[in-house]
């Protein structure tokens, strides 16, 4: 099952970021949208890959690893697996950072496919 939608819409005011800069309109709906999305459909699925398109997600903050985390053992629990991708690098980087990328799959930017190990001579 893949989570994949269109987040790009408007919000109707910025909402400030913990440093205190405004947010670009509509960040923190779409972010808390793509979640509430991928927990949807990760409680629909029994033994599946539920696939979660992170392609306009640009920030995540630590309680929404913290729900990716669960989402991920709750699929497990039931034989599924959860998979994340089109993650941008700013996103790659926070999950090489907390180790996340080794709990949970990723898939690279823009392929579906895993990429393949090069051939042993």
């Amino acid at each position: 099952m893949t989570v994949s939608q269109d987040y790009r819409h408007d919000s109707p005011a910025p909402v400030s970021s913990a440093q205190g800069a405004p947010s670009p309109p509509g960040e923190a709906e779409r972010n808390r949208h793509w979640l509430v999305v991928a927990k949807q459909e990760a409680a629909l699925t029994e033994g599946e890959v539920v696939v979660i398109d992170l392609s306009n997600v640009e920030r995540i903050d630590s309680n929404e690893l913290s729900e990716l985390i669960r989402l991920q053992l709750s699929a497990r629990s039931r034989g599924g697996s959860l998979m994340l991708k089109n993650a941008h690098k700013n996103l790659q980087k926070v999950f090489a950072m907390t180790r996340l990328d080794r709990l949970i799959e990723m898939r690279l930017p823009m392929l579906t496919e895993p990429v393949p190990a090069p051939p042993r001579e």
